[in-house]
């Protein structure tokens, strides 16, 4: 009986994270929009808010690492979204048709290095990715809900 009551406390850990994780991810994607603009392009997959422009936008004809002073001023307003969202991981993902991997590496870090940098957010939640965007080029900021329920679920499987 013990282990049955234990397993539902589990569960109900779980349901509740599951349910934290839905509300922070609607939180993240209202607060993106009021910060962006309505026709900023911000959407939601499998509970991560995933925030997109194009490589065009950031680097000059999409090539280089080298950061425009217009991406740099739109990545403060990102930097206030990733500040405002403390239970949030951030994963700052560049994605090119190219297949050169390290160079999409590169933009994604000088993106994390402005962030970190120049607008103070902390480090240590932002994950960098370098990926195939298969016919598609963009930077992704995700921002993927982190909570105690759901690390406790992830470490009992």
């Amino acid at each position: 009986m013990a282990t049955l009551k234990r397993k539902e406390e589990q569960i109900k850990g779980i349901v509740d994270g599951i349910a934290s994780n839905d509300s922070t991810a609607i939180m993240v994607l209202t607060h993106a929009k009021q910060t962006l603009g309505e026709n900023a392009n911000v959407n939601v997959a499998n509970g991560t808010v995933i925030i997109s422009e194009k490589l065009d936008f950031f680097f000059v004809d999409g090539l280089g690492n080298k950061v425009s002073t217009e991406a740099s001023a739109w990545l403060e307003n990102i930097a206030n979204l990733i500040k405002a969202n403390p239970k949030s991981m951030i994963t700052v993902a560049s994605m090119n048709i190219t297949g050169e991997l390290d160079l999409a590496l590169q933009q994604a870090t000088s993106v994390a290095s402005i962030l970190i940098k120049d607008y103070g957010v902390q480090g240590d939640r932002i994950n960098t990715v370098g990926a195939d965007g298969n016919l598609r080029e963009a930077i992704q900021i995700k921002f993927q809900p982190i909570t105690r329920h759901f690390m406790i679920w992830q470490r009992e499987m």
